[in-house]
């Protein structure tokens, strides 16, 4: 027969000790008969994602990285428009396919696989700086950097 395993108990002190509180239809002080209660807390378990989000919420207003090398926890799914520095001279417009979770130095880091111009594919992490979302926003900060052409009527296309 199975049964579940017990887990340890924690005495929850009463919060004002100093309050007679009467249990129901037992005429007696909570505090004359304390019983321990069983407590469980849950693991806090963060992601680089997490810790990064925690960070931006220090700078009020800034939803959008500075420069276009700034690392910032996006998250894409497949068939999502997006610029990759797949150059250094210029950024290119892709289309995310799919991803997929690495562990790198304890780290669980997530690479999307990007299909670009004619048959190429490469991988690229957000938390590179070199992956970023077709937006409004990003298109403006690559052109402000010269890194897009203005031109590019497939890629400019108002979402």
């Amino acid at each position: 027969m199975f049964r579940p395993r017990r887990q340890p108990l924690v005495e929850v002190q009463d919060p004002h000790p100093l309050i007679q509180r009467k249990d129901k239809g037992k005429g007696k002080s909570k505090d004359a008969d304390t019983k321990p209660r069983r407590t469980s807390q849950p693991a806090a378990v963060e992601t680089e994602h997490d810790l990064l989000l925690k960070e931006l919420a220090w700078h009020p207003g800034s939803f959008h990285p500075e420069s276009p090398e700034d690392p910032w926890p996006y998250s894409f799914t497949d068939g999502d428009a997006v610029w990759v520095a797949f150059n250094r001279e210029k950024w290119d417009h892709g289309v995310v396919l799919d991803a997929t979770d690495r562990r790198i130095e304890d780290r669980l880091v997530t690479y999307y696989r990007v299909h670009l111009r004619g048959n190429t594919t490469a991988w690229f992490s957000p938390l590179s700086g070199k992956i970023k979302p077709d937006s409004h926003e990003i298109r403006a900060l690559l052109r402000e950097y010269g890194l897009i052409e203005t031109s590019n009527s497939s890629a400019t296309k108002e979402a």
